[in-house]
């Protein structure tokens, strides 16, 4: 089949989504009730390995890698590391329309500076 320019991009055109639309995939090997088994499937007809998974940080690490800023790190003397110590519960009101929330406020305790 020979298609002229136009034709070619108004084609193509047909499949890219406007802005502010997001593709939802309900069913093929994307669809996520079915995705781990066809996508197994899939990876074993094409013989290729599974991708590595990504190691799960935490928030602190996140953040060091994102910005390079150690949330552990004190602010105030840029040399001591601030250890967490004990956290105790926020006294609040009861929850409202049966949520529960839990509020924590951290204690933590500076290195002492000489």
């Amino acid at each position: 089949m020979t298609l002229n320019m136009e034709e070619f991009a108004r084609r193509f055109l047909q499949h890219v989504l406007p802005v502010n639309f997001r593709k939802i995939c309900y069913c093929g090997i994307f669809a996520k009730r079915t995705q781990s088994v066809t996508l197994a499937a899939c990876r074993k007809a094409l013989k290729v390995k599974p991708p590595e998974p990504k190691p799960k940080l935490d928030w602190k690490e996140k953040l060091y890698q994102l910005t390079g800023i150690d949330p552990n790190r004190c602010p105030k003397c840029e040399k001591g590391s601030m250890q967490l110590v004990e956290v105790i519960a926020q006294p609040r009101p009861p929850p409202q329309n049966g949520a529960v929330l839990d509020i924590y406020i951290p204690v933590v305790v500076l290195p002492a500076i000489d």
